[in-house]
């Protein structure tokens, strides 16, 4: 058995019962991005806006389905001094909000149309009233879609088309993803074939959700996930907590990584990666983003320890051995 710990996932905890998180009316799509998009198509179909305000720490794929439906993106302030600092000055048609990591936050309050993007804090104890509340599951678990939207908005009806080819292809390198896991093949072959998926993804816009997904997002084990989400990001903390950038993992919390500030980020993450632990960053800096020195500090610093349910305690006191080693020069 492999002892790699990150990346991509190829495994989802289910229960027998419906864990009741996703209301009957829900739509489903292939990536949150695409399930942002069907939302910018409804607000425009009954609202004549122009700008979005959207935190300067995000993603691109949060960026560009503004940019595409020809809404001007206006970025507000998100930087860190001992904990995040939010800008809440706010100057536009629509406010687009996150909740960072599934740590609670303070929110901002906002008279026009919002966008709540709960990828992060689906399943912590933050009650998200956006107009619209979208997301995506893929981060959570083996999920091959994933994306999801809600609104009491809703006007349109785009009827979505199905994305067979990218099934395929998210099958196939998550089976041999298990496969290597496993010990039956040597080679990480999945590599090539989850970018190759993660390439044509980001086309996919009105593509609607796997039916498997669908039933296995109704029937995720919350409480599963939750428990060992939270114990992990505790054992971490013990250690990580003076450059943690959430410093306690509190009652209402469901972490999705345990994010550091750390000089040498690159670097780290190089010896992580060498020792077989695979840390993502949020987010690569791409030519959308318009960026103070401030804010973008986050960006050069950030690094995202894994905590997720398919580890315990033993692969959690691995992960902080090797940073003990690494932050004592050994």
């Amino acid at each position: 058995m492999s002892r790699e710990i990150g990346s991509e996932f190829c495994s989802i905890p289910l229960q027998d019962e419906d864990n009741l998180v996703f209301s009957s009316d829900t739509k489903w799509f292939v990536s949150g991005r695409a399930a942002l998009d069907y939302i910018i198509k409804d607000i425009k179909s009954k609202n004549n806006v122009k700008t979005v305000a959207i935190p300067s720490w995000c993603c691109e794929s949060m960026i560009e389905p503004f940019i595409k439906n020809d809404i001007e993106v206006k970025f507000y302030s998100v930087t860190y001094d001992n904990e995040l600092v939010i800008n809440n000055n706010i100057e536009a048609d629509i406010l687009f909000r996150i909740d960072y990591f599934g740590y609670k936050q303070d929110t901002i309050d906002f008279k026009g149309i919002v966008v709540d993007d709960i990828t992060h804090s689906i399943f912590s104890n933050i009650n998200r009233n956006g107009d619209y509340v979208f997301g995506s599951l893929r981060k959570w678990a083996g999920f091959k879609t994933g994306g999801f939207a809600y609104s009491n908005h809703f006007s349109i009806n785009e009827e979505l088309k199905e994305c067979d080819d990218y099934i395929e292809l998210r099958t196939k390198a998550m089976s041999d993803k298990q496969k290597y896991l496993d010990g039956q093949i040597k080679e990480k072959t999945y590599l090539d074939i989850y970018e190759e998926a993660e390439e044509m993804l980001d086309s996919l816009y009105g593509y609607k959700g796997f039916d498997e997904d669908i039933y296995n997002a109704r029937h995720l084990d919350i409480n599963f996930i939750k428990n060992k989400r939270r114990y992990n990001a505790k054992v971490l903390l013990e250690t990580v907590k003076q450059c943690a950038m959430f410093k306690d993992v509190q009652d209402d919390d469901c972490p999705m990584f345990v994010p550091i500030l750390v000089e040498n980020r690159d670097e780290l993450r190089k010896y992580l990666i060498d020792n077989d632990v695979y840390c993502p960053i949020h987010w690569p800096i791409s030519n959308l983003h318009k960026l103070t020195v401030d804010e973008k500090y986050i960006y050069d610093h950030e690094l995202s320890l894994v905590c997720d349910q398919r580890y315990g305690v033993d692969d959690m006191k691995r992960i902080s051995d090797l940073l003990r080693r690494y932050f004592d020069g050994e």
